[in-house]
């Protein structure tokens, strides 16, 4: 290339702009005809910068073409016809190099990381910028209610940009359909604006569809072929599995320390907020629950009715649920919540208020009727508690978690002893 003469730099770079232009590569087409441009400006070549026009307009034939200082011989037209071919070719090569090491970088990526957000904008970030895109986001499908979480990524990172491109995502995705497998799509019209590309990588768990991941690029200059739909596809089935992978792990998890009928915490992670509780300086308040009569409930009604008595009352627990305030049941009709950082005296004015919630209750017949699906017999149907109470620390002494249970669990035996249903005993 660097002994060929000025006409033939010129004439090469005509051919690249030609070719490139035709493939639809328009950036390394616009960069050859920028290397033309030079070339006249620099020489005084008038006449020559009509000819790059032409090239740009695919209106340009080099064999009829009388340069400055001669013609072009059929050799050098030959010889910068082959320099286009293997620069294409040798920019092929590349652009798959770089798409195989793409996709392995996403794949150690989503082996390494259990963190679905990290791995979300991570993916996109690689994505953008292996496509020159500018902005994306990833659109999942949530169950039950169908709508998508969002998860974000822009580049560069501006305010302004992001504010205008993200307010279009779920637009574009509506845009782009949800048929077939179809991965770019060009000049997407959106209330917003017009999108030149539009990438979308469809996400299926199986063949179940659980979202999208939408890329979007703001320029023209933009090009795929049909090596970037491999890395496109590979890049889709990747991060769905591991964001399905990583949401059944989640799940799991959930129902291994979840009370099925109740929703509450099981006793597996009761254990595991008291020994949080235990290992904090501050004092904490533990409240033991005992359902009145619960034998009542399932030898009069019926186990379902039994059933839709501990779903009422476990749901007022969580009711008083925060961040400070843990509810969960420890078996049969036996519940547990701990209070971090509150003394006695706290605690016991909101569990006086439980149970003056419970006392206010209407006969339940009805509501519970319904939930079942069956008439229920003509007895009354009411629910109250027993509680005990007891602290993580007294007289600057610390209990240990079964001398905690044992004092709360001995308060509630001289409830029930006492015969004193719907109060409440401290120790």
């Amino acid at each position: 290339h660097a002994q060929l003469t000025l006409q033939s730099d010129l004439i090469y770079h005509n051919i690249s702009t030609m070719v490139l232009r035709r493939w639809g590569d328009t950036e390394h087409a616009l960069s050859h005809a920028r290397e033309a441009v030079k070339i006249c400006n620099a020489n005084g070549f008038s006449i020559e910068k009509t000819f790059v026009q032409g090239a740009w307009n695919n209106d340009f034939a080099p064999d009829r073409v009388q340069y400055t200082g001669g013609t072009i011989s059929p050799v050098l037209l030959n010889q910068a016809v082959i320099m286009v071919r293997h620069e294409r070719s040798v920019d092929t090569m590349r652009r798959q190099v770089s798409g195989m090491r793409l996709c392995s970088g996403l794949q150690r990526l989503t082996a390494g990381s259990d963190d679905s957000e990290y791995i979300s904008v991570e993916s996109l970030r690689r994505l953008c910028l292996f496509f020159n895109l500018q902005t994306g986001a990833v659109l999942l499908n949530q169950a039950p209610k169908g709508s998508p979480t969002c998860t974000r990524y822009c580049q560069p990172h501006s305010p302004q940009i992001e504010e205008k491109i993200f307010r279009e995502v779920d637009t574009v995705a509506g845009v782009m359909g949800h048929d077939g497998r179809e991965y770019v799509f060009h000049n997407v019209e959106t209330s917003g604006g017009r999108f030149p590309v539009a990438v979308r990588i469809k996400l299926f768990d199986v063949e179940r569809p659980i979202g999208s991941v939408v890329l979007l690029s703001t320029r023209s200059d933009v090009r795929f072929d049909e090596n970037d739909s491999l890395v496109i596809e590979f890049a889709g089935n990747l991060i769905a599995a591991k964001l399905v992978n990583n949401s059944q792990k989640k799940r799991l998890l959930q129902m291994s320390l979840t009370d099925v009928l109740t929703g509450l915490r099981n006793r597996q992670c009761l254990e595991t907020v008291f020994a949080e509780a235990l290992s904090l300086d501050e004092n904490c308040v533990i409240a033991f629950f005992d359902v009145d009569n619960f034998k009542y409930y399932n030898d009069g009604f019926g186990h379902d009715v039994g059933d839709q008595v501990l779903i009422i009352f476990s749901s007022l627990l969580h009711e008083m649920e925060n961040s400070r305030i843990k509810a969960g049941r420890w078996g049969g009709d036996e519940f547990i919540m701990i209070f971090f950082g509150f003394d006695s005296s706290e605690a016991v004015k909101m569990l006086l208020e439980l149970q003056e919630k419970l006392a206010a209750m209407k006969d339940l017949r009805e509501t519970i009727s319904k939930n079942v699906g069956r008439v229920l017999p003509d007895k009354p149907l009411t629910i109250s508690c027993s509680i005990g109470v007891t602290e993580s620390t007294r007289n600057g002494m610390r209990f240990s978690e079964a001398e905690i249970l044992k004092k709360a669990d001995e308060a509630l035996y001289i409830v029930k002893k006492g015969n004193r249903k719907g109060t409440l005993m401290e120790l």
